[in-house]
């Protein structure tokens, strides 16, 4: 059986989206590292990790996945949607569908898709 080990993103500010992640999704940090000179961020969720990478040039196309920002997206799952909800409304986020009973999109700080859902729908 094969599991997801990482998920990396590329990113234009590399402190603002650890916050999103962290503070606001609530994933755990786990370390920084340097990759080819550059400081990365790992964060877990305890069983898929996160890194997040700096992308040397944000406004590349998004084909040049080295040095431009993106993924199409990604899907979280979370215990309590209704409290995960008023708390992204809280702060702000940038919502991209309504808060059905078991999933709703959001953006995070450079506009990708996170998917956020609840353990009856599964995936």
């Amino acid at each position: 059986m094969i599991k997801i080990r990482h998920i990396a993103i590329m990113v234009k500010n590399l402190d603002k989206s650890v916050a999103f992640y962290r503070d606001l999704l609530g994933l755990s940090f786990v370390r920084t590292v340097e990759i080819r000179g550059t400081k990365a961020v790992d964060l877990t969720d305890g069983e898929t990790n996160l890194r997040l990478l700096p992308a040397t040039n944000p406004d590349a196309p998004r084909h040049d996945r080295d040095i431009s920002v993106g993924f199409n997206h990604i899907g979280f799952i979370v215990e309590d949607i209704d409290e995960t909800y008023r708390k992204l409304k809280e702060s702000k986020v940038k919502f991209l569908s309504q808060a059905p009973a078991d999933f709703f999109k959001i953006s995070d700080p450079d506009g990708l898709v996170i998917d956020i859902t609840c353990p009856t729908r599964g995936w």
